[in-house]
């Protein structure tokens, strides 16, 4: 699954691989899927940024939040601001 979520092309397909990430993720934070996620914060496609964020609320890693944080101030994504609270 990590692989699919760094190689995706389409946005509907990165979609899919991140939210499925968010299923598995390890209870610790982990270096590669940190930069999966934020590569997918600073993604062109909305619908991907928005993904990423949900997934990493639902991970919940306190480390993503300064990523989270980087994206609202970035964004002024309101479902960013919510994931962060």
């Amino acid at each position: 699954m990590l692989v699919a979520a760094e190689s995706a092309t389409a946005p509907d397909a990165r979609v899919s691989a991140i939210l499925n990430l968010a299923r598995i993720a390890p209870p610790a934070l982990d270096a590669r899927w940190k930069a999966i996620l934020e590569a997918a914060l600073e993604h062109e496609n909305e619908a991907v940024r928005a993904a990423s964020v949900l997934a990493s609320a639902y991970i919940g890693w306190p480390e993503l939040v300064p990523l989270l944080e980087k994206n609202a101030a970035r964004d002024g994504a309101v479902h960013t601001e919510r994931a962060i609270a």
